[in-house]
């Protein structure tokens, strides 16, 4: 699978103040992270990133190159910012989400396929794996070493359910 260039960075949630200052919510690991970036990409033109800080909540206040009044920020307002993935600092062993979406979910024991990663999601700490296996709605699976054994990018995500978890109490254990 080919790799994207450009990864959700940050969703531009409001204006702050009338000089074009956006803030940012993040979609990165931290908000240190976002803060850090030397430019987003917004409909696909390059912001550089003037300057940038972390404010409570975990968001970030920036000044885009270019963004420089009230109307030029309201216009960005509810826009997904990406960041180039070599921009992107990450840990050994750590992945993207966009790289996971669409990869198999397989039984580590038995090889059964169960579906394949449509999102990830993080309400709290721990991402929440959705599960497209064909029913209704996803499966929802926390990325915890009780259950997601290993991830292999090329080859799928290895998982290991309680009985029951998938097909209502017929896994084999």
């Amino acid at each position: 699978m080919e790799k994207k260039e450009f990864l959700e960075a940050a969703k531009i949630i409001n204006t702050h103040g009338v000089s074009g200052e956006v803030k940012l919510e993040s979609y990165c690991d931290s908000a240190d992270v976002l803060k850090k970036l030397p430019a987003l990409y917004i409909d696909g033109k390059e912001y550089k990133l003037v300057r940038s800080r972390v404010i409570p909540g975990d968001f970030v206040l920036a000044v885009l190159d270019g963004v420089s009044d009230l109307n030029a920020a309201i216009r960005l307002k509810g826009k997904t910012a990406y960041a180039r993935r070599e921009d992107l600092p990450k840990k050994k062993g750590a992945h993207f989400i966009a790289d996971l979406i669409g990869l198999p979910v397989i039984d580590a024991r038995t090889g059964k396929v169960y579906g394949t990663l449509g999102d990830v999601q993080t309400p709290a700490k721990t991402e929440i794996f959705y599960i497209d296996t064909g029913a209704k709605e996803p499966v929802m699976l926390p990325h915890v070493g009780e259950y997601v054994e290993s991830i292999d990018e090329e080859r799928g995500i290895f998982v290991t359910p309680i009985p029951g978890f998938f097909d209502g109490g017929d896994d084999e254990v």
